[in-house]
C-alpha cells in the first residue's frame, strides 16, 4: 500500500498530463494543498515543507526498500536485540 501511495504521489501527474492539462494544473494544486495543510497541522513551516517535498519522497522509497529487506531476510537486529516479528 505504502508503494502504491508513493508511486501516484511522485509519478501521478504523468496520466494526468497525458489526459488534459488542465486536470494537470489542479493535480499540482492539490498537491501542493495537501504539504501546505500537513505543514499546517504539524506546525512546520508551509515553504520548507514544499521545498524539500521530493527530498522527502526519495527518504520514503529509502525507508520502504530497508523495510523490505528486513522483511525479506527475516530478522533485524538493533542494539543487540532481534526486533524483527
Amino acid at each position: 500500500m505504502a508503494f502504491l501511495f508513493w508511486i501516484l504521489s511522485s509519478f501521478g501527474i504523468i496520466p494526468v498530463l497525458m489526459f488534459d492539462g488542465y486536470l494537470a494544473l489542479v493535480y499540482l494544486l492539490g498537491v501542493v494543498l495537501i504539504q501546505m495543510i500537513y505543514a499546517m497541522t504539524c506546525k512546520q513551516d508551509v515553504a520548507d515543507t514544499l521545498r524539500y517535498f521530493p527530498a522527502n519522497m526519495l527518504f520514503m522509497l529509502r525507508v520502504m526498500i530497508q523495510a523490505l529487506r528486513v522483511k525479506r531476510k527475516g530478522s533485524y537486529l538493533w542494539k543487540g536485540r532481534d526486533i524483527y516479528s
